[in-house]
C-alpha cells in the first residue's frame, strides 16, 4: 500500500495498492518515492504502477570512521566519503562503525555528516546485522506491550503443512 506525497482535500486519501513490477531491482520501502500511474479500481481504491523511482537520498548513512574525520560509507555509491566536523564525531575511534546524519553542503564540496551513534568495531559477528538494521530501518527496540504480546504467542506447528 502507498500514499500520495501531498493530499489537498479535506478527506482521507484513497487506498492505493502497489502493483509488483519486475522492472525494478527491489521493491520500494518505507519513505521511498516514485512516479506512478494510477488505475481506479472502485470509488475508494486505486492501483499504482511504478513509472520510475524518484531520487531517495538517505537521511542517514552507515559507515566506517576513518582518518581526517571522514566516514566511508558501507554502501556503494557516488558519494563514498563524508566529512565530519571535530565537534560532530561523538569521539568515534578510527575504524569504528557509525551511523551519521547527512548535513547540508555546497554543490562542489565533500558531503558533510554528523555522527549520531557508535556501533563499535566492524570485526564483530553482529556487524552485518547492525549494518542491515540501520540501512533498512529495521525496528529492533520494542515497547513492553509488544514484548508481552510476543511472549504470549504460541509456536506454529508443522502439522498439516506443505512447503
Amino acid at each position: 500500500m502507498v500514499k500520495p506525497v501531498s493530499w489537498k482535500f479535506n478527506s482521507d486519501p484513497p487506498l492505493i495498492l502497489l502493483r509488483f513490477s519486475r522492472r525494478f531491482r527491489s521493491s520500494p520501502g518505507t519513505g521511498d518515492r516514485f512516479l506512478a500511474r494510477l488505475l481506479k479500481l472502485d470509488d475508494a481504491t486505486y492501483e499504482a504502477q511504478i513509472i520510475r523511482p524518484l531520487e531517495n537520498k538517505p537521511k542517514t548513512i552507515t559507515g566506517i570512521f576513518s582518518y581526517g574525520n571522514r566516514i566511508q560509507s558501507v554502501t556503494r555509491g557516488k558519494n563514498n566519503y563524508y566529512n565530519v566536523a571535530p565537534r560532530n564525531t561523538l569521539n568515534a575511534k578510527l575504524g569504528e562503525l557509525v551511523v551519521a546524519k547527512l548535513l547540508p553542503f555546497q554543490k562542489h564540496e565533500v558531503p558533510k555528516a554528523e555522527v549520531l551513534k557508535l556501533l563499535g568495531k566492524p570485526n564483530k559477528t553482529s556487524t552485518f546485522s547492525q549494518i542491515a538494521i540501520h540501512l533498512h530501518d529495521i525496528p529492533y527496540k520494542f515497547s513492553n506491550e509488544v514484548l508481552e504480546q510476543a511472549a504470549a504467542c504460541q509456536l506454529a506447528t508443522c502439522q498439516n503443512r506443505t512447503d
